[in-house]
């Protein structure tokens, strides 16, 4: 089996007291790419020739015999280096006779500074869009346009590229001192001149939405949290429009469910801690070598099955792992009804936790719509297995899904996909139903049937008022 990003970044993340967060959605963070103009003071390095004569020079060395026999060449070849830097104003060769001495040049030439001139250089760095500080970033960062489908770019704030008065220098300086193309060491960067052109990259990320009106998203990146990210866009309209349409879909989802089993209004979530644990508990097992792999197997199912004592509600990590754990302990039959198009809850590692169970010899019913692109009937993966899954094609088009183990719990819920002006999402939730009879029925009736009842508010009575 494999752990995919979410789940990982979840299992990561997840800290002491924390509340399991009701969806954790792809997510790309901007970046700018920047390319300006530099005013660099490049330090000239003389030939070993010539520096040599300059420095026997200051040493009290005066003319071309005494210089060409403490280095070692011909006088003619000495003469004729001599006479190139009096040229060029290192030297002074006057005098009768002619003694040779340093020019203020030739001093600098060999002094710990060294001889400089001024030249404009065009060199890059990158922002961070939100933050808007430079970065040493040497990560993988992708234009828009190859970001995996379904992933929210996040806003920069603000939108609009970087001006050169926001540039500092030393930052600028240090961020290419560890790029891939750094300066060369004999030049330094004095000043910053003009911003030539722009270009909008992405880090791709996660971003966790938290219930309550003060929670607040968090942004991760590299699977770690980056709270400087979520302060700067965490109260974006957005993302709180993301937000509503969420809880909205948990509300009705808990209205549908509890219409369909009565006992089911009464339930709450399960611990956060027990959560964390399982899901720690399953990428341990996912990473987990071959000799390791039956302790660790055994410590998910035990962490996996302390979740499922009682009916709660439940989102897409922990559906995820519930579907794991019936994969590897299901005994007799398991029923997986996936929604009509690809979602976060049944991606491609889905079928990987599905062929653990046909490897079992568990009798597995899978219920597929013709439309989705990733589960179809010409899947690869799925005709490995083709032969020993009883694979129904069905045309239901409503987003309720889940699947259900040996009779004894069911996951249930609906898939919820939606638009935003960051791009599309899509999140799922649902509940854990077990203790409960019919369980099968619930799970035909809801996500195969979609006999769900439809409620219809009553019109209002106008209530005409007589003239008097």
């Amino acid at each position: 089996m494999q752990a995919n990003d979410a789940l990982r970044v979840v299992a990561a993340n997840l800290g002491d007291g924390d509340e399991v967060p009701m969806a954790v959605l792809p997510a790309a963070i901007p970046y700018f790419l920047v390319r300006l103009t530099a005013i660099c003071v490049e330090r000239r390095e003389l030939g070993v020739l010539h520096e040599f004569i300059l420095r026997s020079i200051q040493t009290g060395l005066l003319d071309a015999q005494d210089i060409s026999g403490i280095l070692g060449i011909q006088r003619a070849e000495a003469e004729l280096e001599i006479e190139q830097l009096s040229n060029d104003f290192f030297i002074s060769n006057q005098g009768t006779p002619a003694r040779l001495s340093l020019m203020e040049k030739g001093i600098r030439a060999i002094s710990a500074n060294g001889l400089t001139r001024v030249q404009v250089r065009e060199i890059g760095c990158y922002v961070h869009g939100a933050t808007r500080r430079v970065e040493a970033t040497t990560r993988d960062l992708l234009p828009k346009r190859r970001l995996p489908g379904g992933t929210l770019t996040l806003p920069a704030v603000p939108a609009r590229p970087p001006r050169i008065d926001e540039l500092d220098v030393s930052s600028v300086k240090a961020g290419l001192a560890s790029s891939r193309d750094p300066m060369p060491r004999i030049i330094e960067i004095a000043r910053l001149g003009q911003v030539l052109r722009t270009h909008s990259l992405y880090l791709p990320g996660h971003i966790f939405f938290r219930r309550g009106v003060h929670g607040v998203p968090l942004v991760c990146a590299n699977g770690s949290a980056d709270a400087d990210v979520a302060h700067s866009v965490g109260s974006h309209p957005a993302l709180r429009s993301i937000k509503t349409a969420l809880e909205r879909h948990e509300q009705l989802t808990k209205r549908t469910l509890s219409q369909q089993r009565t006992e089911l209004r009464t339930i709450g979530f399960a611990q956060p801690s027990s959560v964390r644990t399982a899901l720690t508990a399953f990428v341990t097992y996912c990473d987990a070598r071959k000799d390791d792999a039956k302790v660790a197997e055994e410590e998910f199912v035990n962490a996996a099955d302390a979740l499922r004592s009682k009916s709660h509600w439940i989102e897409t990590s922990e559906a995820q792992i519930l579907l794991a754990r019936a994969a590897l302990v299901a005994q007799q039959r398991l029923v997986v009804v996936a929604p009509p198009q690809s979602s976060s809850l049944f991606d491609s590692t889905t079928l990987e936790s599905l062929a653990v169970a046909v490897r079992r010899g568990i009798k597995l019913v899978l219920h597929l719509s013709s439309s989705d692109p990733l589960f179809s009937l010409d899947d690869e993966v799925l005709k490995l297995y083709a032969k020993d899954i009883e694979i129904i094609s069905t045309s239901n088009e409503s987003n309720w899904c889940g699947f259900c183990c040996d009779e004894l719990f069911a996951v249930i819920g609906a898939v919820k996909a939606g638009n935003s002006t960051m791009g599309r999402y899509e999140s799922f939730f649902g509940a854990l139903v077990t203790n409960t009879q019919r369980l099968p029925e619930l799970l035909h009736n809801i996500a195969i049937r979609s006999t769900v009842p439809v409620i219809q508010k009553q019109k209002r009575r106008r209530i005409e008022r007589s003239a008097d």
